[in-house]
């Protein structure tokens, strides 16, 4: 089980709100399939790649610069 928390701000539009969604879906779905392929995860994180491979975090990285927002 994953979750995560970034901050916001009522103000924003939807589609900032949306990116937001979306991108904490994607790390969270990241992190599920990690642990379902049993790559090694650490039991409590240590940081904030939750124990995911650098490659995946170096992906997940690219996507938030193109969508030009950061929840990790």
């Amino acid at each position: 089980m994953s979750q995560i928390a970034c901050g916001a701000d009522p103000q924003w539009p939807l589609s900032r709100w949306q990116k937001r969604a979306y991108l904490m879906k994607v790390y969270c779905g990241l992190v599920w399939v990690n642990q379902a392929i049993h790559i090694k995860a650490p039991d409590t994180p240590v940081n904030a790649s939750h124990g995911l491979p650098e490659g995946w975090m170096a992906s997940f990285r690219e996507l938030q610069a193109l969508e030009a927002e950061t929840v990790v």
